[in-house]
């Protein structure tokens, strides 16, 4: 559909593959009238305009706009590539034109994406090396928490759970014990990150804090 959410120039080169095919595999005259008016009407049905057929059809030398020296010392241009954002990517294709960088877009989800898991879901639990965050399940409490660890999840939780031999207890376990009836459920936790390496997990813990103010984090970690 011409409608759907796709680039333009996505659009105009299906126009110009299926005409390419009907050119290259029809062999009579009258064969490939037939087949280039199948097209039309078909695409026309889909919402295709004629200005489409126009544009995409139009010879390239013609469409090609004449070359200059501006354009000629263009040839360092930076390329990047940005999602496709109906009526936003546009816009800021634009700004970067004026700076010289050439932007290409790509679909800010597929069908693939949507529809092919060819691994079952991870669960929770048995995560390692992730940024989480653990909240009260008291409705009337906004006490969380947020913390890194390259052990599963689930061994890390227990281990806020549970009273160590120092005074230095979790925060965790010290809310337990200071509010009857509130109770943190592992299968609630957000992973908010995963990341392999110490440092750069650190760094990213402490973003999230800074982001989402935990109020049961208590002062030792990195500094940002």
């Amino acid at each position: 559909m011409f409608e759907s959410h796709h680039p333009l120039e996505q659009k105009l080169s299906v126009i110009r593959t299926l005409f390419n095919r009907a050119e290259t595999i029809v062999t009579s005259v009258e064969a490939k009238s037939k087949e280039q008016e199948h097209l039309k009407m078909a695409l026309t049905k889909c919402g295709y305009k004629p200005w489409t057929f126009n544009k995409a059809l139009k010879p390239s030398n013609e469409s090609r706009k004449p070359t200059n020296q501006s354009q000629l010392d263009r040839s360092k241009t930076v390329n990047i590539t940005i999602p496709y954002i109906q009526g936003i990517s546009e816009k800021i294709r634009r700004i970067l034109q004026s700076h010289d960088i050439a932007t290409n877009f790509k679909p800010y989800s597929t069908l693939r994406q949507r529809l092919v898991h060819p691994k079952d879901k991870v669960n929770n639990n048995i995560k390692s090396n992730v940024i989480y965050r653990l909240q009260c399940d008291d409705q009337q409490c906004k006490e969380s928490y947020i913390g890194e660890t390259s052990q599963p999840l689930k061994q890390r939780y227990k281990q806020h759970c549970r009273a160590t031999s120092s005074k230095f207890s979790s925060a965790i376990w010290h809310h337990l014990n200071t509010h009857n009836g509130h109770s943190f459920h592992l299968d609630n936790t957000d992973i908010l990150d995963r990341e392999p390496r110490w440092y750069e997990r650190g760094v990213k813990e402490a973003i999230y804090e800074r982001v989402h103010r935990p109020s049961l984090n208590r002062k030792g970690g990195f500094e940002i």
